[in-house]
């Protein structure tokens, strides 16, 4: 873990989030709380948008399968990142 505590905008809001560790994110999810997830080499709060929240609900039901689909889609390469990092809303 790399990020720690990092701020800045998220969709027109100003947040502070904690990295935390893919248990941690899975016991958030399934106790229906937003975790949010960014590829690994990525800066959290940049121009590309790479921040994403996720909750569990009728789309999202199982932790595992949003993470492979995220990293198969967002963390294939060594520039990016080869799996996701998971933070929590602190602020």
């Amino acid at each position: 873990m790399k990020h720690g505590i990092v701020s800045g905008m998220f969709c027109g809001t100003n947040i502070t989030l904690e990295q935390i560790s893919k248990p941690q994110a899975r016991k958030l999810f399934n106790e229906n709380k937003e975790i949010y997830v960014s590829p690994c080499n990525m800066r959290v709060f940049n121009s590309w948008g790479t921040l994403s929240s996720v909750i569990k609900n009728s789309d999202v039901t199982d932790f595992d399968t949003f993470c492979n689909s995220y990293e198969y889609y967002n963390c294939n390469n060594n520039e990016v990142g080869k799996y996701a990092s998971f933070f929590k809303q602190i602020k």
